[in-house]
This record gives structure tokens, C-alpha cells and sequence, in this order.
């Protein structure tokens, strides 16, 4: 069955009101959505402790696809697995207390923190228990503290008999029922008494598929969530057997919500109409033949909703309303474009991003209205389905204000139709500019500090110099070696400082490099000439080799420096006394291949995937070498930003070679 029915009949079991006390004795009905599975499993273990009913969302489904689970579930409580609050807990929250704002929220998982707790509680969180604390006794605590908020909530009034008005129910020639947002039986007219057999009495307060249990065989449940979102529906004719007799027939239905006088949804109301004997005998005349009160009443939302609303006819349409209702309500923007990048549709909140109305953004190229978007960069999307995703995007659309940039982080993936084959591509953005706004201010304030570091480092540089060259005095070979070494740690030390000015002025670029003709042999044998003395201090090898006639290449040459300066350095640090470090280039058939070759360490086989990330450092080198973890980082990312790609072929013990292809020509 259907996990929405299931649900639904759970709701609709339970004869207290909405927010009281459900099962043996529990007082709260709780929802989880995310968190680990050892989290998941201690909070069901704590709702088993006390015999509280739950349900959990399946882990992969995101918090904004469970908004129709819970409030069909009827629940009180929604536990929120910490790890959805992402680096903007307070935007996340208000987004999730904008869209159910009848759900107190418990945050749950990751350690324990309690200034984040105090920060969440003052968001709207009820609480925000660690993993640790996912014992019966605090899970229960916050739970009856959060269902007792809920009490709070104004509750609907279910009294639809004074809605509809005695007069068109009695009038009727169709069945006219309608069940509460707990799925009971709120109303039943005497036609519906004369089509069942069953009395207004015998089914008021009772489930719905209880007192029509073909609805369950039918999956009835389908269309009763769409209603209960907003919508009309009016499927086709479908087979009924009767409940006490066991007749079989044929029938047709509509459904439209109530709302009060506050625009609340409050219940379904249900039209029914027997069709089994339509096609043999036509009914008698009757003023209400062709168009009852309900029938008109069932075309739109009862108690007025403005302008015209469709109606759905099969599953597949409600279900596809139910995604429409979540893209449309979503706090991040959604796209659609299709196959040449042009929007075919987006949700509210692209229009609040950009501040332009749909009508201005549906036809339109996606690179025409945010300019920062690269065709190259979604290509692969369309052509290989990957799935992408861009943190801190600097979003440049027309009209933006440049003195403040606004930041997104992006995600895109395939469209697909039918035939599994990609028909477009869809993009999230959310706007991330706070967070990258906290962000840069932490980096500003780190690199200011290194940038300081670096005037005394250099002075005491030259200072250790001239003193190991005797400007300022003779030394013993004692004095010497100490000198010696305090010079050797505090190159290592300016190493890591410049190391660390370089990552930041890399790392936080905003616009491109401009790039010039670079020859690439020259420059790798100004590498090699800086590098040569330090090769010779530590009795290395160090060799280069470059054909004749190798093509230059577009690029940022002070960046490239870095990198070759970088890798050929490696080389050195990392290879014993009397080793080989070779450096050679030779051209391919699209790009020109670098090579520097070791014959160190080698680098384990469980690190190499590693090797390029932030601050990444190997358990070798660390022995071996001090550093920061960022020389490779920065490697990589110089290199990708000319559309070029850097590897390592490595084995333990036996040296490595560190790749880099670059593009040349157009």
C-alpha cells in the first residue's frame, strides 16, 4: 500500500484531536528528515521507549519533498538532522518556519555545541539535541516541550455542516460527503444514506475508508493529498462494491477543499454519483441532472478561491502537481532549460534573485540574463549527463550592482524524458552572499596576519645572512652551524608565510587573469637556474630537457612559475642525497606535457586521491618536511584555470612523476 494511505489511516485511527496524545500513552507524534543512521536509530529507539508514533522520511529525500509526508502523517513534531541547516542555520530555519510554520522544529545530531544550541533555540529551533543526547530522556523532554507549542497553534474548526448549509445536502441528488484534515467522516448526506445503507450517524467520526473501504483498493489516497494541498480534482469513472451488500458498480467523483473564513483548508468536500446504470436507464428529470449545486461546487475550491482552477484527471497529474507545489514553494531558485540553454520555466524565488517577473526570464538565454554562467562548464551536463555543482559563484547578471556582488552556490543535472534521454538541464541557485560576506572576512583578516609575517621573516633573513657571511664579526664553526640552522628554519618558515599569501591571493580571485604569450622551455629553465643551488646543497641531480621549436602558450606566467617552482622543489625536499630530479617537455598532439620527474618517497596509494586538496599532507612527508598542505592545492587550481589538468604517476618507494597538460594555440 501506498505509504501516503498508510499514513492517512494512522491520522485517521486516532479519535482525540489534532496535537493530543496518540498510541499506548505517548503525548507527541514525531517526523525525522535527515541525520545519520546511528542518529535515526537512537531517536526511533527513544519514540519506542515510549511507545510514541513516527515516521521517518527516507534518508536520500530533502527536507522541502517531505513537507506533504508530514502534514499528511499528522504530525506534531519535526526532528531536522543538523546537517540540512548547512552553514546558514538561520536562513534554513526561516525557510522551514515559513513553509510549515504549524511544525516546532528540533535540530538533531553532530556534537555536542552549546552556543550553536543557543544560536538555533534563538532562530526558532524548539531545541537542538547532540548525538550524545539522543537518550529517551532528553528526546522525550523536547518533544512534549515541542508538542505543547503546537497546541498553541489556533486549532480549525471542523463543524462543515454549517459551511455547506443543510439545504443543498438534503437537495442533492448526488452523495455529498466530506472527512477532516484528520481523514474522518465530518458529513453525510441523505443521498449518500440511501446509495450505502448506512446511516449519518453510523458514519460520522469514523475513517473514511473505514466506512468505504473500496477508496483503500481504488488508492483514493493519491487524490486526497492533492486536495488537501489546494486542488479540485475530478477523476474518471472508477468501480465501487458496495459495502454491506457486496454489489458491484461503476461511479463518479469530485473533490474540492474548504477553506474557512481565514483561507485555512479545513477538510475535503466529496461528490458522488452512481454510474452503473447510466448507459442502461436515463435518470429521471430533474433540475440537479446537469448541474447540482456540488457538481459547480466541485469544479473550483469551495469558499472562493479567485479565477479558474483545472482540474485533475489521472495520478500521473496529481503527482506531477504535488513536484510543481515543491519546486514553486521551494527557498531556493529552480530552473529549466532546455537544450540550448534557454529558460523554459523558473519558481518565485529566480524571479526575487534577479528582480524580474517570470515574463521577462521564460525564452531567454540563461547566458543573457546572468553573464557569470559559462557555456563550457554546463556543456558537460547535456553532453555526458554529469551533475554539477559551483560553491561561492560570483552571480553577474544585467543591471547587477558590481559594488555588491551577490554569491550563489549552484548545482545542475539532466532533464530526462521519457526514454531516459536528456531533453535539458535543471539548476538550483542559492544565494549564499552572507555566508561568503562571514567568510571573506575570516580569510582578510588570516592573510593581513600573514602578510604582517612576512616584513620581520625577510628582515630576519638578511640579518642571519650577514652575520653567517661575517659583516659582523668572525664566528667559530660552532656559531656557524647554529647560524646555519636557525637561517635553514626560517626559510622554511618564510616558505610556509609565502606559501599561505599565495593561496589567498589564488584562492579569493573574483575576476580573470589577463594572460600573455608565454615561452614555456624559458621559463622552466628559469625554474630549473633558481632552483639548481639548492639541488647542489643537497647533492642532487637536477636536469632539464626541451625539444626545439616547443609552441608557446597562453597563460598568467607568474602563475605558472609558481607552479613549476613548486613541483621541482617538491622534487628536491622530497629525494634522498644522490638522487635524480629531471624536468622535461615535449609537445602533444593538442597540448604540451610537463614532466617532473623524482626518485624519492613515492607517495601511498591511499593519499593520491588526496594529494591536491587544501591543506592535505601526507604521513611521510610530514616526517620528512614541514609545510602547509597547500603547494599541490595551489598547483591544481593555477593549472585548471588554464583549462589545463595536472596528475601524479607515483609507487611507495620508488619516486613520482607530477604531469601537467596545457593547452596551446587558440
Amino acid at each position: 500500500m501506498l505509504h501516503y494511505l498508510v499514513l492517512l489511516l494512522v491520522g485517521a485511527a486516532i479519535k482525540t484531536p489534532r496535537g493530543e496524545m496518540s498510541g499506548n500513552g505517548s503525548h507527541f507524534r514525531a517526523f525525522v528528515v535527515g541525520g545519520s543512521e546511528n542518529d535515526r536509530i537512537s531517536l526511533q529507539k527513544a519514540f519506542d521507549s515510549e511507545s510514541a508514533d513516527s515516521y521517518m522520511a527516507p534518508v536520500e529525500q530533502v527536507w522541502t519533498d517531505s513537507i506533504s509526508d508530514f502534514r499528511v502523517a499528522n504530525c506534531q513534531v519535526l526532528f531536522v538532522g543538523r546537517e540540512i541547516t548547512g552553514n546558514d542555520p538561520e536562513s534554513i530555519l526561516k525557510s522551514m518556519m515559513q513553509t510549515i510554520p504549524e511544525a516546532p522544529l528540533i535540530v538533531f545530531g553532530g556534537p555536542e555545541d552549546e552556543e550553536y544550541r543557543r544560536r538555533l533555540i534563538g532562530y526558532g529551533a524548539v531545541d537542538c539535541l547532540a548525538s550524545g543526547r539522543l537518550r529517551p530522556e532528553f528526546v522525550v523532554r523536547a518533544s512534549l516541550r515541542a508538542a505543547e507549542k503546537a497546541k498553541a497553534v489556533p486549532k480549525e474548526s471542523f463543524d462543515l455542516s454549517q459551511l455547506v448549509g443543510e439545504m443543498l445536502l438534503t437537495l442533492s441528488m448526488d452523495g455529498v460527503f466530506a472527512y477532516d484534515m484528520n481523514f474522518r467522516i465530518a458529513l453525510w448526506n441523505p443521498r449518500m444514506e440511501n446509495l450505502f445503507s448506512i446511516s449519518k450517524q453510523e458514519a460520522l467520526g469514523k475513517s473514511a475508508v473505514e466506512v468505504l473501504p473500496f477508496l483503500e483498493d481504488i488508492e483514493e489516497d493519491e487524490l486526497f493529498v492533492a486536495v488537501r494541498q489546494g486542488r479540485s480534482v475530478k477523476p474518471q469513472e472508477r468501480p465501487f462494491v458496495h459495502p454491506k451488500t457486496g454489489n458491484k458498480g461503476l461511479f463518479e467523483s469530485s473533490y474540492a477543499p474548504i477553506r474557512n473564513e481565514d483561507g485555512q483548508i479545513v477538510g475535503v468536500l466529496g461528490l458522488f454519483k452512481e454510474t452503473t446504470r447510466s448507459e442502461v436507464r436515463p435518470r429521471l428529470a430533474s433540475p440537479f441532472q446537469e448541474d447540482t449545486p456540488f457538481q459547480r461546487l466541485t469544479e473550483g475550491p469551495y469558499a472562493g478561491i479567485p479565477g479558474p482552477m483545472a482540474v485533475a484527471t489521472s495520478k500521473a497529474e496529481i503527482v506531477a502537481f504535488n513536484q510543481s507545489r515543491t519546486i514553486e514553494n521551494a527557498p531556493i531558485g529552480i530552473w529549466k532549460l532546455d537544450t540550448k540553454f534557454i529558460v523554459t520555466k523558473v519558481n518565485p524565488t529566480v524571479c526575487k534573485q534577479l528582480a524580474k517577473p517570470e515574463s521577462e526570464l521564460v525564452g531567454k538565454s540563461l547566458f543573457a540574463l546572468v553573464g557569470s554562467f559559462k557555456e563550457s562548464v554546463l556543456k558537460p551536463v547535456l553532453d555526458k549527463g554529469e551533475r554539477i555543482h559551483l560553491e561561492n559563484h560570483f552571480a553577474e547578471s544585467n543591471g547587477s550592482n558590481h559594488s555588491n556582488p551577490v554569491v550563489w552556490d549552484v548545482a545542475a543535472w539532466p532533464l530526462k524524458g521519457d526514454n531516459d534521454e536528456i531533453v535539458g538541464v535543471c539548476i538550483s541557485t542559492m544565494e549564499v552572499t552572507e555566508r561568503r560576506k562571514l567568510l571573506q572576512q575570516r580569510e582578510d583578516f588570516v592573510a593581513t596576519l600573514v602578510h604582517d609575517l612576512k616584513t620581520p621573516l625577510l628582515g630576519a633573513e638578511k640579518t642571519l645572512e650577514s652575520m653567517i657571511n661575517g659583516l659582523v664579526g668572525d664566528l667559530d664553526p660552532g656559531q656557524s652551524d647554529v647560524l646555519g640552522m636557525l637561517k635553514r628554519s626560517n626559510q622554511q618558515l618564510l616558505s610556509m608565510v609565502q606559501n599561505l599569501i599565495e593561496f589567498y591571493h589564488y584562492d579569493n580571485k573574483s575576476a580573470e587573469t589577463d594572460f600573455e604569450e608565454v615561452d614555456l622551455a624559458e621559463l622552466l629553465m628559469i625554474c630549473v637556474d633558481e632552483l639548481f643551488a639548492l639541488a647542489q646543497q643537497k647533492e642532487i641531480k637536477l636536469s632539464a630537457k626541451f625539444p626545439d621549436g616547443l609552441p608557446k602558450v597562453r597563460a598568467d606566467q607568474l602563475g605558472l612559475k609558481r607552479v613549476f617552482i613548486n613541483l621541482i622543489d617538491n622534487a628536491i625536499k622530497f629525494s634522498p642525497k644522490g638522487a635524480h630530479v629531471e624536468v622535461n617537455a615535449k609537445k602533444k598532439r593538442d597540448h604540451i606535457e610537463v614532466r617532473v620527474r623524482d626518485s624519492g618517497l613515492g607517495i601511498e596509494e591511499g593519499e593520491r586521491d588526496k594529494l591536491f586538496q587544501r591543506f592535505f599532507r601526507g604521513e611521510k612527508g610530514k616526517r620528512f618536511a614541514v609545510g602547509t598542505g597547500l603547494g599541490l592545492y595551489l598547483c591544481k587550481k593555477i593549472v585548471t584555470d588554464h583549462a589545463g589538468k595536472i596528475e601524479v604517476i607515483s609507487k611507495e618507494g620508488q619516486g613520482s612523476t607530477f604531469i601537467v597538460s596545457l593547452p596551446y594555440g587558440s
